[in-house]
């Protein structure tokens, strides 16, 4: 979209974002010098925690991708899973519906088979 307008209407919004930048660079400026220095320890300290849990989720995502790629096993469905998805087919509810109904025909079936 960007590529396809002309020059002159390039110009018109490139003119409007450095007018916006100039005032928001004032404004930025006078909010940055109004800080105590405990203040902008704060944010820094808050943007280095943020990196640091962003760091954990990708290693954690990666983690997860190196074990399906090496073909690590997955964990078997537990019981109730495997209960609920043999009455999925019984199904003529609304999902929430069903699953309480499920959950209620769960808890009445004996401990033992």
């Amino acid at each position: 979209m960007w590529n396809n307008l002309s020059d002159a209407s390039k110009k018109v919004y490139q003119d409007q974002y450095k007018q916006e930048m100039e005032k928001f660079s004032v404004i930025f400026s006078k909010y940055n010098n109004s800080l105590t220095p405990e203040q902008k320890q704060e944010i820094k300290d808050a943007m280095v925690e943020a990196k640091e849990a962003k760091e954990k989720r990708e290693t954690r995502l990666s983690a997860a991708k190196r074990n399906k790629e090496l073909g690590k096993p997955t964990k078997p469905a537990t019981s109730y899973l495997l209960y609920s998805l043999s009455e999925q087919p019984n199904r003529s509810t609304s999902l929430t519906e069903h699953q309480s109904q499920v959950a209620k025909k769960w808890a009445a079936l004996p401990d033992e088979v």
